[in-house]
């Protein structure tokens, strides 16, 4: 009898410990995907930097690298989405939920460098 006691104590601890993944499963994405979203941002925007460097130094005009980074803000938004859908899964077997204003809204950091590049640039031609 005591084996049996000791056998229904150890389920319940293991019930009580277990309970919390179904909490952790059903939390909103939107911390998850933002950080594969801000890690993809960024990686793209330290991309930049060695071309914009390289801009300063020739004759060339920042304005040049705002395709680079405009098509670095797809890059970056797509190859976070496929991850996403990748690496993570529903309990279900269903594709995990993902959030895409949230995604193209950080996407656009991987952009940040071409735009300060060209602020800068402009305010070099205005400025004399």
């Amino acid at each position: 009898m005591a084996m049996i006691g000791e056998a229904r104590a150890a389920l319940h601890r293991a019930d009580a410990e277990l309970s919390d993944v179904d909490a952790r499963i059903n939390r909103s994405p939107g911390i998850r995907n933002a950080t594969v979203y801000g890690a993809y941002a960024v990686l793209f925007a330290i991309v930049q930097l060695p071309m914009m460097a390289s801009l300063t130094v020739r004759t060339a005009s920042p304005v040049a690298g705002v395709p680079c980074g405009l098509v670095l803000v797809v890059v970056s938004f797509w190859l976070a989405w496929l991850t996403i859908g990748f690496a993570y899964r529903e309990p279900s077997g269903h594709r995990p939920r993902r959030t895409p204003a949230l995604g193209i809204a950080i996407s656009l950091l991987a952009a940040a460098p071409a735009f300060a590049a060209t602020v800068l640039g402009v305010f070099e031609v205005l400025g004399g």
